[in-house]
């Protein structure tokens, strides 16, 4: 009789495979860790080096590791969200509101918001599709390019946030415009006029700036 040939396989998993074996509950708690904005972060309070530099994170590319990733890491992502140019506010607003065939908009996952600046109608549409906001940054130190149309009937009719923080920086030795004086004034009595509409609002520090 002929010898019995013996042959030898081996297979070796790649990284890829590997990851797909991460129980979901360990896989959330990773990507959670690497996409939500830290606290000490979001609440940091301004500075007026706060805009000098503000490198675009890169950690959302993890997401496209595979769809699985993608549906377990996107809660995370759209978690928290800082905004300072119209741009941002702009981009944000069109993945809030965008469905495609999402089973959950992620206006749904947005908790926290700050925005350091740039009100437009487009920070305004933000606010209105974020209504399960629960921390609330406002920056009150308004530009040229601001506009408050709307901000009043938004903020007191559409979010019902815990936690407010309002961030003004101390004016700098040029003289403010009186038109800047007369928006920042219009900005404080939006905010006024939504707090007693706030029956979840359980704190609101106002920052000590040197």
């Amino acid at each position: 009789s002929r010898p019995t040939k013996h042959i030898r396989t081996r297979y070796i998993s790649t990284d890829a495979e590997m990851t797909e074996q991460i129980p979901n509950e360990i896989l959330i708690a990773i990507l959670s860790h690497a996409l939500t904005i830290p606290t000490s972060v979001f609440e940091t309070w301004r500075t007026t080096y706060t805009y000098c530099g503000s490198p675009r994170s890169q950690t959302s590319s993890i997401l496209t590791v595979s769809k699985r990733w993608h549906a377990l890491g996107t809660p995370a992502l759209y978690e928290s969200a800082i905004i300072r140019t119209r741009n941002q506010a702009h981009t944000l607003f069109s993945s809030l509101v965008n469905r495609k065939d999402r089973k959950i908009p992620y206006r749904h996952y947005l908790r926290r918001l700050r925005i350091d600046g740039n009100y437009d109608d487009s920070m305004r549409k933000v606010l209105a599709a974020a209504t399960k906001i629960t921390d609330l940054y406002l920056g009150l130190n308004l530009s040229h390019n601001n506009s408050l149309t709307g901000l009043m009937k938004t903020l007191r009719k559409k979010i019902n946030p815990y936690r407010l923080h309002l961030d003004m920086l101390t004016p700098s030795r040029t003289w403010r415009h009186l038109d800047l004086i007369s928006m920042d004034l219009h900005m404080m009595t939006a905010i006024s006029s939504a707090i007693p509409h706030w029956t979840n609002l359980v704190r609101g520090p106002i920052p000590d700036h040197p």
